[in-house]
């Protein structure tokens, strides 16, 4: 390992960086890179570094300018595995990260294929889920996940990329009601909803891409929590589609997309049932 080496992985770790769009971590490895080549009096370098850094900072400008909240940025799922099948496996949850272009089909896809030998099988989430399992067969559950930051964290990382950055929490809803039928989803006023918090053993980004789960958090969220916290992220979808700007980037047919699922959302909480409830 020398000083060249060094130069050698931060250039091919840039490369990728932009390549991914991480504009910020890109700033982050030049600013490593810049007094190596201040030091040996290298101007040349100096110079591209420069020119590239001011690129870099136009591509931050520009996502905060037009709307931030459209960047891509990796996806994560939960993935459980259940069965004696698995050997050590057996019981074990992990976080894996995975493309922004990933879809949950396409984890469960590969997991079939990885364990094609063992017969693998798919377990929805649900809360009765695990009570109907043969534990002598093999399941894996695939669970999207997103970013778990409380108030304060947010306050800290108010840009969408930081909160997009070292992340080892990450949470999920699994949605039920207490009807004695054990249906998932019903009535907007019994609609429940169980909010499960993981803990990664790690932080992200890491150089695997699955961390062990650690720990977990579980809470119930009662039927008037779950229709203020549905209106209020339809609002901010709403919002981040807003504006001449973000208009012209997202296209027409995403923002008629956005206008009729809350249209839905609306429709299913059946307003004249609730108005003659009043």
């Amino acid at each position: 390992f020398s000083e060249d080496g060094f130069v050698a992985l931060l250039d091919d770790a840039i490369a990728l960086l932009k390549r991914g769009g991480l504009h910020e971590s890109t700033i982050a490895s030049y600013q490593m890179l810049l007094p190596i080549y201040a030091r040996r009096g290298d101007y040349a370098q100096q110079r591209e570094c420069y020119a590239d850094l001011a690129e870099q900072c136009d591509h931050v400008l520009a996502a905060a300018a037009h709307n931030e909240s459209l960047r891509q940025f990796s996806k994560y799922y939960r993935v459980a595995f259940v069965g004696a099948r698995f050997g050590e496996l057996d019981g074990a949850e992990f976080v894996y990260k995975e493309s922004s272009y990933t879809r949950v089909m396409d984890v469960t896809e590969r997991l079939k294929k990885q364990f094609a030998s063992i017969d693998v099988e798919l377990l929805d989430n649900s809360i009765k889920a695990r009570e109907t399992i043969d534990p002598a067969r093999a399941y894996v559950q695939v669970v999207a996940l997103e970013p778990h930051l409380d108030a304060a964290e947010c306050a800290e990382r108010p840009t969408t990329f930081e909160q997009n950055f070292n992340l080892s929490r990450f949470s999920y809803d699994t949605p039920f009601t207490k009807r004695a039928d054990g249906k998932s989803h019903g009535d907007i006023s019994e609609q429940w909803k169980r909010k499960t918090v993981l803990h990664s053993e790690a932080a992200f980004p890491h150089l695997r891409k699955r961390l062990r789960v650690v720990h977990t958090e579980t809470s119930d969220v009662s039927p008037i929590q779950c229709a203020i916290e549905l209106l209020l992220r339809k609002a901010r979808t709403l919002k981040a589609f807003s504006g001449a700007r973000c208009a012209q980037q997202v296209g027409p047919g995403a923002l008629r997309a956005a206008l009729r699922e809350h249209a839905r959302a609306r429709a299913r909480a059946r307003p004249r049932s609730q108005a003659q409830r009043q």
